[in-house]
């Protein structure tokens, strides 16, 4: 497959499905480096002392599936 050249600037992504259309990857990587994005302006906007380590892992944990339970939309947003 080839891809867009900003893709190579995030590897750590591994596709692992073969049944995904080139778009649709698109659109994975284009969220996923827009969350880390948003989570280092939050990290510098809010000065936070998180290490880049600890916030790596932060960020790792959440792309893992961690936290995925813990935070889920509502089916109804009249649920509240």
């Amino acid at each position: 497959r080839k891809y867009p050249e900003y893709f190579r600037k995030v590897d750590f992504l591994r596709i692992d499905s073969s049944e995904l259309e080139p778009v649709q990857i698109e659109y994975i990587y284009s969220y996923m480096t827009g969350a880390v994005i948003n989570v280092l302006s939050t990290w510098i906007a809010t000065g936070r002392e998180d290490s880049p380590r600890e916030l790596a892992d932060i960020v790792l944990d959440i792309m893992h599936g961690k936290y995925f339970y813990d935070v889920v939309p509502l089916q109804n947003p009249e649920e509240k």
